[in-house]
């Protein structure tokens, strides 16, 4: 007997093995719901898998992201303690540029005295200066000239002076109680090269 059951073990040890499905093959694979799950388990693995994947990378890139973000407000940090710093200096490079400006405007132009001495040698004789007003661009002379010729080559005399532009006589008039011929000459000033 006991050769028997040794010839039986030999038997099932030695047999080819055989799958045992309890759902029929057929049947289940030709229905919608069979179709599905076969689906599911050989194409939807991949799609967990790479979502898995994915949801992954998320997580790892959080950090290196994390990091970047930090060393980004950091950076901004020092940049606004720098500008901060030079908030003073660039208020203080404005207030002289203002004042550049202002001494070269002012600069220019000649001066009242320069005006006043290069005018005189060109004064004829028969003239003679009353009043003299200056601005910044513009010079006004009144004046008595004893003949109209007086009056003419003064005018031309200023006309001719470099650094007057368009000479005009403005005013003139006579009076009968006092000797001579009054005027008044406007001139521009060119600026200064």
């Amino acid at each position: 007997m006991q050769s028997n059951q040794t010839l039986f073990i030999i038997n099932m040890v030695m047999s080819p093995k055989h799958e045992i499905s309890l759902l029929p093959k057929e049947e289940f694979e030709r229905k919608a719901i069979g179709r599905f799950l076969i689906w599911s388990l050989s194409v939807g693995r991949w799609i967990i898998v790479f979502t898995e994947f994915i949801v992954i990378c998320a997580f790892l890139s959080r950090f290196y992201l994390d990091r970047r973000i930090s060393d980004l407000h950091e950076d901004i940090f020092q940049k606004q303690a720098i500008v901060k710093a030079m908030n003073g200096f660039e208020e203080e490079f404005t207030f002289l540029q203002e004042r550049l400006k202002t001494i070269d405007n002012l600069t220019a132009y000649s001066t009242p005295n320069e005006i006043l001495e290069a005018i005189m040698p060109l004064v004829p004789t028969d003239v003679s200066l009353d009043d003299f007003e200056f601005s910044k661009d513009k010079v006004q002379i009144s004046a008595v000239a004893l003949s109209y010729e007086g009056l003419n080559s003064f005018r031309q005399n200023l006309d001719k002076y470099e650094n007057f532009a368009k000479v005009e006589v403005i005013q003139v008039s006579k009076d009968e109680k006092k000797a001579g011929i009054e005027f008044t000459i406007t001139a521009d000033l060119f600026k200064k090269e």
